[in-house]
């Protein structure tokens, strides 16, 4: 598959069913948007927050899909829950699946969406439907260390999801250029450690630059004390 059918998130909006390992029933749910790692479902049943588990998801033309997921972020709309979820774990006969069940249900966007030029990065920037899953706006302390020249530096967060946090900072960093970060997280807490490479870099004033880090891993469970510490802050 391209890298354009890895990141393209489509806005599907069909019912399903959904189970939890263990469980001895599905139960009704809704896939507003989907791609091959990860979707936005709204549904009744509770999906553990901050913990990983498996998930069979059967769509209207039968397909099953058997993956193990995560919750990256969650929200409540009458009495349904809407879920970030992320497929940590899928395999590669699973993604192909996604692919045809959207080729045959979802012509008309699957065409439009392909052949778009729109997905092609901007400025170096990925585009907003090129993300895993939602990008969390946070203001949180960070310590980082370039690893090419061991020169410590400090910056802010923007945003941050579990594969990139967008940082503003006075240090104009090249990209490629690998990090050791440290995110605060009060005084009383353990920063959350992670590595990553400078993936894009851009002025935003006279004196700092916006910088954008691509992770070196996924690190959900370290991630989800970030999601945690904003919520209960905020």
């Amino acid at each position: 598959m391209t890298n354009l059918r890895r990141y393209v998130r489509w806005q599907t909006d069909f019912e399903a069913k959904v189970k939890l390992e263990g469980a001895l029933d599905f139960v009704g749910c809704t896939i507003k948007d989907l791609n091959f790692q990860g979707g936005q479902i709204i549904t009744g049943l509770y999906f553990p927050r901050d913990s990983f588990f498996k998930l069979t998801l059967v769509f209207p033309d039968e397909t099953v899909l058997n993956v193990e997921a995560w919750v990256a972020w969650q929200k409540t709309i009458d009495e349904y829950y809407v879920y970030g979820v992320y497929f940590f774990r899928i395999k590669d006969a699973d993604k192909e699946k996604i692919y045809c069940f959207l080729r045959n249900n979802c012509r008309q966007e699957f065409t439009k969406r392909w052949w778009d030029t729109a997905f092609e990065e901007e400025e170096g920037r990925p585009m907003e439907d090129r993300r895993v899953f939602q990008r969390f706006v946070v203001k949180l302390p960070v310590n980082f260390l370039n690893l090419d020249n061991s020169k410590e530096g400090t910056a802010l967060t923007r945003d941050i999801c579990a594969k990139g946090i967008g940082i503003i900072t006075q240090e104009n960093l090249s990209v490629r250029i690998p990090l050791e970060i440290w995110i605060g997280l009060g005084d009383k807490k353990e920063p959350v450690y992670a590595r990553g490479e400078v993936a894009w870099s851009k002025p935003c004033s006279q004196k700092e630059y916006e910088i954008g880090i691509n992770l070196e891993k996924a690190d959900l469970m370290n991630l989800s004390r970030v999601f945690s510490y904003t919520h209960s802050e905020g």
